[in-house]
């Protein structure tokens, strides 16, 4: 994020693929940096891959990408309601403005 100013607002872009889910983190650990907990509000079933809607905090809804191979490591598949921990590296930012 070389285009970035430190103590500016920015807004940012991320694929939905760069984004990885996970269950959240429990209490007695700090947030994550680069993260963000959400609602699965919409699951789209695309074969080899889902795509999961979750809605942030903000209101705001984020669409992620998840590979069938990703999906196996979880005790059972995220569904409607359940909440997540979204995390992703700044390196797959895009600074937009």
């Amino acid at each position: 994020m070389a285009n970035a100013r430190q103590g500016h607002a920015v807004q940012v872009s991320i694929r939905p693929e760069r984004i990885r889910l996970s269950l959240p983190a429990s209490d007695a650990q700090a947030p994550a940096t680069n993260s963000a907990l959400g609602v699965v509000e919409q699951i789209g079933y695309m074969g080899s891959y889902t795509l999961y809607y979750l809605r942030l905090p903000s209101g705001r809804v984020v669409m992620v990408h998840v590979p069938r191979e990703i999906l196996v490591a979880f005790e059972h598949e995220p569904d409607y309601g359940d909440i997540l921990q979204l995390r992703w590296s700044v390196r797959s930012l895009v600074v937009l403005s």
